[in-house]
Parts: structure tokens; sequence; C-alpha cells
């Protein structure tokens, strides 16, 4: 059941020490603070557990349950709930319908939702975290109706191409989700290297200062206090932040003499010109190897099937 949600781990706190140290690169990093406000996040329809309703308890025991003839009921509604319905849908069915829920039942399997959800040791307590809980997918809606709405769907930016036909994630589990939501807050470690890089020069058209000022971010540097172990926020401003262009070794690519060889038997050098990309893929399916290239984002028609079955 626990591969049947998602979860969205926030922090109340973007100026915890601990935490810059174990998710922000050792200060390198940034911290983004998001307006929760929207349905994402906080309505029922979209989520099991609302950014509300969130927040973590930490605890030293864990809360035990007897398997009995009550708590399997609630194992089970759990179980629809994962994959769909919701605790006012399975009150309204009748009585004697499998995963039935009157009003004593539903507070219970609220608590156990929250038990599996929401609970972590006291060790984690300085996360002062807070969770969006939702479902992978719903059973009992069509795909794209979820697809189209645009609280639910997710695009295929957390998985690679291989070739037109096939993907690879890149980390199993996770979701992007389509909606942009909206950035109130910008912490940018005291070592990241856009506040080292204040006033070089410019890498691309459009710079972090001009998303920050655009989207009316607030922008603060996080830097350490020299009298005490935390950590003081300073707010900057944004059109100081100039994403440097990149120096030291910019690209380093091997290859085997099979993969060079479909490469250069692919793309011809009058073809490309210097702003072009050529990415090649070079995977193993069900035993067979394959190779596909794809030129500024579109596949190389490698053969009738679209990719080159090159080995025996």
């Amino acid at each position: 059941m626990q591969e049947k949600f998602l979860v969205l781990s926030l922090t109340r706190n973007p100026l915890n020490s601990l935490m810059w140290s174990h998710y922000g690169q050792n200060h390198k990093g940034f911290v983004l603070g998001y307006d929760v406000s929207d349905a994402f996040f906080c309505s029922d329809l979209y989520n099991v557990i609302t950014v509300n309703d969130g927040n973590v308890r930490y605890c030293n025991d864990r809360e035990e349950y007897i398997l009995n003839c009550e708590t399997r009921q609630h194992v089970h509604a759990m179980y629809l709930i994962s994959s769909g319905e919701s605790i006012e849908d399975l009150m309204e069915l009748p009585p004697k319908a499998p995963g039935y829920l009157d009003e004593d039942s539903s507070i219970r399997v609220k608590k156990m939702l929250s038990d599996f959800l929401l609970t972590k040791s006291s060790d984690w307590e300085y996360e002062d975290e807070v969770r969006v809980v939702r479902i992978v997918s719903d059973l009992f809606e069509e795909c794209r109706e979820t697809q189209s709405d645009p609280n639910c769907g997710f695009d295929s930016t957390s998985d690679i191409m291989l070739c037109p036909s096939m993907a690879y994630p890149i980390k199993p589990g996770l979701h992007m989700y389509a909606k942009k939501q909206e950035i109130k807050e910008v912490y940018l470690g005291c070592r990241n290297p856009i506040l080292k890089a204040q006033g070089a020069l410019v890498d691309g058209e459009e710079d972090v200062s001009h998303k920050a000022i655009n989207e009316k971010w607030d922008v603060f540097s996080v830097d350490l206090d020299p009298s005490s172990w935390d950590v003081l926020p300073t707010k900057i401003d944004p059109k100081k932040l100039l994403v440097p262009k990149k120096t030291g070794l910019l690209n380093d690519i091997t290859m085997t003499g099979e993969e060079a060889t479909v490469l250069l038997g692919k793309l011809n050098k009058g073809d490309l010109s210097a702003e072009d990309t050529v990415t090649l893929r070079h995977f193993c399916v069900g035993g067979k190897e394959e190779i596909s290239i794809r030129l500024n984002d579109e596949f190389v028609n490698m053969s009738d099937d679209s990719y080159l079955d090159f080995l025996p």
C-alpha cells in the first residue's frame, strides 16, 4: 500500500542550520518558499492529507494495531482510499457493502492514515516537517480526466527517453507535476555560487535576477551568525543575482568504437552547427543492446523502428 501514496515533504523553517547542512549541500544550495494557499496543496479534492493537516508527529514509540475483524475493515478502507475513494464516498456506501464506514470508523481510519503517513522518530524532530499526501493514480477515474486536471496532471520530465517509444525513470516513484506553483521566497546559502558571482557575466538571456524581479520573489542570503551557531537571513537586491558563465571543464564524453561509428554514420558534419546539441543513449532491454540519437531533442531516424539494433 505504501507505493500507492505520493508524499511532498516541506518544512516550516527555512533557517535551520542542520537542515542546511543535511539538505542544502553544506550551505551551497537554496530553499524555495511556496505559496501553499493554492488548491494543489490544501484541497481535499486532490489530496488524502492536505498541507493544513500535514504536520508530522515525532515520537519515540510506534503505534501498534492488533489485527482483528475491525482493523481488517479499516485497512481495507485505507486500501480503497489509496486507490481513489474518499472517506466521504465510503460513508455513503450501503452499511453491508465492503469498505463501508460509519462515523466512528471514519475517525479511526483517519487516525490510522495519520499514524501511517505522518509519524516519524523523534530523532527527526528538528526537520519541522509538513507533508502533503496524495495517491499515485485514481483507479475510479479515466487517465485522460486525471491528466487534464492542472492540479493532477504530471509530465514525463522525471523520465529519460531512450527511444521514441520507451522511457526510463531517473528515480523510480518521482512524479513531476505540470502545474507551476508560485514561489514567494528564495533563500541562498552562504556558499551558493550565485552569491559569489554577483556582478559576473550572465550565462544565457534570462538570468535569475529577471525571474526574481518578474515573479516578485523575496530573496535572502543566509549567513552564519559569527556569535552563535544560528543562520541569519539578509534580504538582498535581486538585480545582483547573475549566473556566471561556466569555466573550467565544460563537457567530458567517452564512448566505445561502436557508439562513435553509429554517431558518425548518422550525423553528417554539414548537418551540424555550433549551437546544436547531440545526445547518444546506449541501453539494454531484454538482453538486447540498442542505441538512440537525439539532435536538438528530436530523435534521429535510426531505422524503420527509429532506433538501431547494432549488436548481434
